[in-house]
């Protein structure tokens, strides 16, 4: 037979438990959402900027590819920018 100490210490507990593993669900739900939001705008990026290029100068070498798929959101966005100003493909890639 449990104490009326050690029952209330018991839904305490409980009650911590329910709390933290609900802090910790929507901690990782945010984070996940986050995290394929930034995925989505990279893989949105990566095919605007091969669109992009390939209609430009039709034939991409294997190293520019490589930069492409390798590339981040920030980098895909300036080099999409570079791209669409009509920069040389060497201009575009120059720095990175």
């Amino acid at each position: 037979m449990q104490t009326v100490s050690q029952f209330l210490d018991h839904r305490g507990y409980n009650r911590g438990m329910r709390h933290g593993l609900k802090r910790g669900l929507k901690r990782g739900l945010k984070q996940g959402l986050e995290q394929g939001l930034e995925q989505g705008l990279e893989q949105g990026l990566r095919a605007a900027l091969q669109r992009v290029l390939s209609r430009r100068f039709k034939r991409l070498p294997a190293a520019v590819k490589e930069k492409v798929e390798a590339g981040d959101a920030e980098r895909l966005q300036k080099w999409l920018d570079a791209s669409i100003d009509g920069k040389p493909l060497k201009v575009i890639f120059a720095s990175n």
